[in-house]
């Protein structure tokens, strides 16, 4: 199956969760702005049933990037996650941070380069997933991310980060070990851009994602 958005149609299995000073829209693709920070955009899928753990087959969770249009050189990030078993309700803002069972594919921009990123947290509410000590494994993409699809191939206990060119050209990382059983019952997935610095962005600075999509 696949659940997606394309052009200005937002598909009706996803909703918004934004936090304070955030905002988006559906204009030939998903446009998230998180204006002020340290705040995310979001949207999240309103159903739980999007782990492939609970699942029991191989997913395939991505998105491509339409256009990046910030321009701050680190802390701002696209990412798209996963929160898993004991989530409560969903979708929320801060659910990243809030929630014990969180898996998360981060792309930014560091020193003018861009890298994907994959961390895990399990058991751990109220701190941030994206924290060095659940990152399990990055790429380093270049100096280009408009154009590229990134993802991240999760089966039984394992995941494998990629990401492809606009020709179709893919990259992947080696398999890494993840807690399956943190998300075996439930998996909410969201897409979603944050800006970490502390500072507020102008009204054009945003982060368009041209397409998502989860599937075997």
């Amino acid at each position: 199956f696949k659940d997606y958005f394309l052009g200005t149609m937002l598909d009706g299995r996803w909703a918004w969760a934004c936090e304070d000073d955030c905002s988006g829209s559906v204009n030939n693709g998903l446009v998230l702005r998180p204006q002020s920070g340290c705040r995310q955009a979001a949207v999240g899928t309103v159903s739980k049933g999007y782990s492939w753990a609970a699942a029991g087959n191989e997913r395939t969770y991505q998105f491509t990037v339409g256009d990046w249009n910030i321009d701050v050189d680190s802390r701002v990030s696209a990412r798209l996650f996963l929160v898993g078993n004991e989530a409560g309700g969903q979708p929320e803002a801060f659910s990243d941070f809030n929630k014990p069972n969180v898996l998360m594919a981060k792309l930014d921009l560091w020193k003018g380069v861009f890298y994907w990123n994959l961390y895990v947290k399990t058991d751990s509410p109220q701190i941030n997933v994206d924290d060095d000590k659940f990152k399990l494994a990055w790429m380093n993409v270049g100096i280009i991310a408009t154009g590229r699809t990134f993802g991240v191939t999760l089966n039984r206990d394992r995941a494998r980060l990629w990401w492809k060119t606009g020709q179709g050209k893919k990259f992947e990382s080696e398999p890494m070990a993840v807690p399956a059983s943190a998300f075996s019952e439930e998996g909410t997935f969201y897409i979603g851009v944050k800006n970490d610095t502390g500072e507020s962005f102008g009204a054009d600075q945003a982060a368009t994602i041209s397409a998502s999509s989860v599937g075997p």
